[in-house]
C-alpha cells in the first residue's frame, strides 16, 4: 500500500499546542477546552490507527521482520514493540482487511468502523476464503456499510447473517469448580425482546445489568410466587442493590429561577401520590426510555433504571400530573437534581 506521506502531519498546530503541555491539570480546564481537546484526541487516535495498521502492512509486505531476527511480524509486534499477543493479533488482522479493501482507511478515521469491527469481518472473510468462498471487493463493501455504527452485540448479528453462520440450538451446562455452573443456551429473536425488556424494567434491582442477576431475580419472583419465599442469590440482589437506591425524584427541562423561595425549601409539600395508570402512561408515552435531550439535541433513550420525574419539582409546588412527568434514567435524575440545587 503507498503510504499518504501528508498524513504524517496527524494534528493541527491549535491541538499540538494542547498536547505539548502534559503539565496541565484537566481538573482547572474549562468544560468547552476539555471537550475540544478530547474530540481533537478521538479523531487523531482514529488517525494514528489507520496509519499504524498501514505501517504493520508496509513492513509485512516488505518482510522486514525477517531482517530484524523475527520470524513473523507477530513475534516482532511482541518482542519489538511491546503490544500483547490479542493486540498484534488484532492489528495484523486489520491490516490485511486494509491490505484487501483501501477505503478501509477512511472508515477508520471517521470512526463508521472500530478496530474490533475490521477485525471480526476479517476472520470471516478467512473463514469463507478456507472454505473455497472467495467473497468480492463490492460485496465486502456492503457488508461493511451494514456494519456502520454498530455496537458489538449488532455487529456479530449483521455478520452472521450475512456470512450464513450456523444457528446452534444446543443448550450447554457446564459445573466448575466453585460449584457455579456456566449455561449456553439459545433464545428466538422474540425471546429475547421480552428478556431484554425484563431486564431493563429490573434494572433497579439488578444494578449489575448481569444476565445472571436478571435470570436469577425473575426466577426468584416465580418461585416466590408459587412459594411465598426469595431464593438467598436473589435476596442478597435485592437487598444490596435496593439499600442504594435514590429515593429522590427530579426535574428535567426546566428553567432555572435566579432566586428561590427560602420557604419553599423550609417547608416542601409532600409529594401527591401517582397511580398506578398514570405511571404506565408515562412509561408508555416514553417508550420505557430516559427523555433527557442534551442542549445539541442529543436524546439519551437508555432503558437503564428510569425513574418518574417531575418536570416541574415537588419542591417548587410542581404538580404530579401528567403533563409534568416525564421518564428519566438515574444518571439524568441525579444529574438534574443536582442542576436544580435539590440534592
Amino acid at each position: 500500500m503507498q503510504l499518504n506521506i501528508s498524513e504524517s502531519r496527524i494534528t493541527s498546530p491549535k491541538l499540538d499546542s494542547c498536547l505539548s503541555d502534559e503539565s496541565v491539570n484537566l481538573k482547572y480546564i474549562s468544560n468547552d477546552d476539555l471537550l475540544f481537546r478530547t474530540e481533537n484526541l478521538v479523531q487523531t487516535e482514529r488517525k494514528i490507527m489507520h496509519l499504524v495498521l498501514s505501517h504493520i502492512l508496509e513492513i509485512m509486505n516488505r518482510r522486514l521482520y525477517a531482517d530484524f531476527g523475527f520470524d513473523s511480524m507477530f513475534s516482532m509486534m511482541i518482542k519489538k514493540y511491546g503490544y500483547s499477543e490479542t493486540s498484534a493479533l488484532r492489528r495484523i488482522d486489520a491490516a490485511k482487511l486494509l491490505s484487501a479493501v483501501p477505503e478501509v482507511a477512511d472508515r477508520l478515521k471517521s470512526g463508521t468502523l472500530n478496530l474490533s469491527q475490521a477485525v471480526q469481518l476479517q476472520k470471516c472473510l478467512e473463514s469463507e476464503a478456507k472454505k473455497g468462498e472467495v467473497v468480492s471487493e463490492s460485496r465486502t463493501q456492503e457488508i461493511l456499510d451494514n456494519l456502520k455504527n454498530c455496537n458489538g452485540f449488532e455487529t456479530r448479528q449483521v455478520l452472521a447473517q450475512e456470512f450464513d453462520m450456523p444457528i446452534k440450538i444446543q443448550e450447554i451446562v457446564r459445573p466448575q469448580k466453585d460449584k457455579s455452573v456456566r449455561l449456553e443456551i439459545t433464545f428466538t429473536k422474540e425471546q429475547f425482546e421480552e428478556l431484554k425488556q425484563a431486564k431493563s424494567l429490573l434494572s433497579h434491582i439488578a444494578h449489575s445489568g448481569s444476565w445472571a442477576d436478571v435470570i436469577s431475580v425473575l426466577a426468584s419472583k416465580h418461585n416466590q410466587s408459587k412459594k411465598g419465599t426469595l431464593n438467598k442469590t436473589a435476596r442478597a440482589i435485592v437487598e444490596l442493590n435496593t439499600s442504594n437506591k435514590s429515593e429522590f425524584t427530579s426535574p428535567t427541562e426546566v428553567e432555572i429561577p435566579n432566586t428561590l423561595d427560602i420557604s419553599l425549601l423550609a417547608s416542601p409539600p409532600k409529594r401527591a401520590p401517582i397511580s398506578v395508570h398514570l405511571k404506565r402512561k408515562v412509561f408508555a408515552d416514553a417508550k420505557g426510555c430516559c427523555q433527557y435531550q442534551s442542549t445539541d439535541g442529543t436524546q439519551c433513550g437508555s432503558k437503564f433504571q428510569v425513574q418518574i420525574d417531575h418536570i416541574v419539582p415537588v419542591h417548587w409546588r410542581g404538580s404530579s400530573s401528567s403533563d409534568n412527568l416525564r421518564l428519566l434514567c438515574r444518571t439524568h435524575n441525579l444529574f438534574m437534581a443536582r442542576l436544580l440545587r435539590l440534592q
